[in-house]
């Protein structure tokens, strides 16, 4: 169970979503693209879909933004990792998702 795994937090109940993606914040003592990596190393459709508006080059040559203008945005877009969701995703596929994310944390040396 993904609620059950350390070093990620859940989305709130109540929180709007999209319902087609499904995101967990990456603890701040890792690096989220770390363990995208580690994740696709092992066929795992991990991805980044959502960035902090301001380190989008449309954005940053218009407005000319900072990475200190939006601290709140910054740490949310480095930390946000979308595992898979689909329809037909079983039980023992979110098993070996959830598996897999912990065995992340492990290989990069993070524990309790």
């Amino acid at each position: 169970n993904v609620k059950e795994i350390d070093f990620i937090e859940m989305p709130k109940v109540g929180e709007i979503s999209g319902h087609h993606l499904f995101t967990v914040l990456i603890s701040k003592k890792i690096s989220r693209d770390d363990v995208m990596r580690l994740m696709q190393e092992k066929e795992i459709g991990c991805a980044v879909n959502y960035r902090a508006l301001y380190t989008l080059k449309y954005f940053k040559k218009k407005f000319q933004y900072k990475k200190s203008d939006f601290p709140n945005a910054r740490d949310i877009g480095e930390r946000t990792l979308s595992l898979p969701l689909y329809p037909k995703l079983s039980e023992k596929e979110v098993k070996i998702v959830c598996d897999c994310l912990k065995d992340s944390f492990t290989q990069i040396g993070i524990k309790k």
